[in-house]
């Protein structure tokens, strides 16, 4: 519900019903909230306001026979903590096409989720964590370039990004196989890639298989 002021004095109102949503919006949009630390019906409203100036220039227009623009969205851009710029340079400027991914991995990471969050509730031990209902990742505020590896980090993001594409992990947050090209994967192929072969070997011998 929204409430209008008008010019009268009087505080009318209005509601709103959203229907037939596209889910990778609704995404953006909650992505958008998070990250501005304001609750979804706060955000909707803002956007509401902004939509409904640009209606009225648009009904503008179209009386002088042009044709009226589209409100515009939530937006595309894909949103995360400043701190984190560097990670994320280093993916978009590598030209190495993972195998498992068929796709630069920029590309990929934007494709499979919605933004990153810090989340500052997260245990030491959890670096990041993938929200299955908002798709965003939620990222640990301790794990900065600062204080781990931009490789390693870059490791996580993509690791994360195959959650967001729908692989899980089988059995106590491990992968059953390598050969099923899960999360654990991604994250050791390119490590190894990248130099880090010791981190990748770890990775193998203790996250792939089930006991």
């Amino acid at each position: 519900m929204i409430y209008m002021l008008y010019n009268d004095g009087m505080a009318k109102t209005m509601t709103y019903i959203l229907r037939r949503i596209d889910p990778a919006f609704w995404r953006r949009v909650r992505a958008k909230a998070a990250l501005e630390g304001i609750s979804l019906n706060t955000l909707i409203l803002k956007l509401l306001t902004k939509w409904l100036g640009v209606f009225v220039l648009a009904a503008l227009c179209s009386a002088c026979g042009n044709q009226p623009f589209a409100p515009s969205g939530a937006g595309d851009a894909f949103t995360y903590p400043p701190m984190l710029a560097p990670v994320l340079a280093a993916i978009d400027q590598d030209p190495w096409i993972h195998p498992l991914l068929n796709d630069r991995l920029g590309s990929y990471v934007r494709r499979n989720l919605a933004g990153i969050v810090l989340d500052y509730s997260l245990p030491a031990e959890i670096g990041a964590t993938f929200n299955r209902e908002t798709h965003l990742l939620h990222w640990n505020p301790r794990n900065t370039p600062e204080t781990m590896a931009i490789v390693k980090l870059a490791g996580v993001l993509l690791h994360e990004a195959r959650h967001g594409e729908g692989f899980r992990h089988d059995c106590d947050g491990r992968d059953r196989t390598f050969t099923q090209g899960g999360a654990f994967a991604v994250q050791i192929l390119y490590l190894e890639q990248q130099q880090f072969g010791n981190d990748a070997a770890g990775l193998r011998r203790d996250w792939i298989g089930c006991s």
